[in-house]
């Protein structure tokens, strides 16, 4: 059985791609045993904590381990920054801790992006 994936509300559509983030990752580097020196590839630079993650989920318990958080590289063409243990983080998310970090606005969408599941063949949802 085929699904379609229906989408409505402003989701800033742009060529191939339903959300994007505003910049990829052009370098990653450790600076404390829980911050990570990142550069986008605009330039910017900016110092991202992962403190909260780590102390609040689960999944990010492996960076505990300073050699293992010192294992962080871009990947993915800078979409995605990954350790060696598997975990991952988007660019996309690493840019919104970014701004949100330095104090800077992050611009959010207006309207949620709503998402509903058909049958192909029937159209129900």
């Amino acid at each position: 059985m085929r699904r379609i994936l229906k989408l409505s509300g402003n989701v800033g559509i742009k060529e191939d791609h339903i959300l994007t983030t505003p910049d990829r990752i052009q370098t990653v580097a450790t600076i404390t045993p829980d911050t990570l020196q990142i550069e986008f590839r605009s330039g910017k630079k900016y110092a991202v904590s992962l403190s909260a993650p780590m102390a609040n989920i689960a999944g990010f318990s492996a960076l505990h381990d300073i050699a293992e958080f010192n294992t962080a590289s871009v990947v993915d063409d800078g979409w995605t920054i990954e350790w060696n243990c598997g975990l991952t983080m988007a660019s996309e998310r690493l840019y919104q801790m970014a701004k949100e970090q330095a104090g800077e606005a992050v611009r959010r969408g207006r309207r949620r992006l709503q998402c509903t599941e058909s049958d192909d063949r029937s159209g129900r949802v």
